[in-house]
């Protein structure tokens, strides 16, 4: 599967649901703390108390829209088929194995996020199967 030409908005430090509950994020460690920081970060100061409207202009910013484009290795699936010869019966089998959410191939984006789910990798789903044919 691949995804060209968009772009989606990372996750960062909201200062309000910090104190409210306690809701971190990685980018606190690179906040704005004192003269000079502000050559190399973009994540504004911790101010008390929060402003909501602080947060939501920083977290709409341009620092925080990332290119979304991507190539994942979605479905991979192996079957084998064949008519076992049992008295002679018409019976036909395929044995087979999926494998769903493989991996990210390539991501555009530099901070190496998901952007069909940028909070952690998609799970992987594992089926095996028969399917029998009279």
């Amino acid at each position: 599967m691949f995804k060209f030409g968009h772009y989606f908005q990372k996750e960062t430090i909201l200062y309000n649901g910090l104190f409210n509950s306690w809701k971190g994020h990685d980018d606190y460690q690179k906040r704005w703390q004192k003269p000079g920081d502000e050559k190399t970060t973009t994540v504004p100061s911790m101010i008390y108390p929060a402003s909501a409207d602080r947060d939501s202009f920083y977290a709409y910013a341009e620092p925080n829209i990332a290119k979304g484009g991507l190539i994942r290795l979605q479905d991979i699936r192996l079957a084998y088929s064949f008519t076992p010869s049992i008295n002679h019966s018409k019976i036909s089998m395929t044995i087979f194995g999926l494998m769903n959410n493989v991996g990210m191939l390539w991501k555009a984006n530099k901070a190496g996020l998901d952007p069909d789910n940028p909070n952690g990798p998609l799970s992987r789903r594992i089926s095996f199967g028969i399917n029998l044919s009279f």
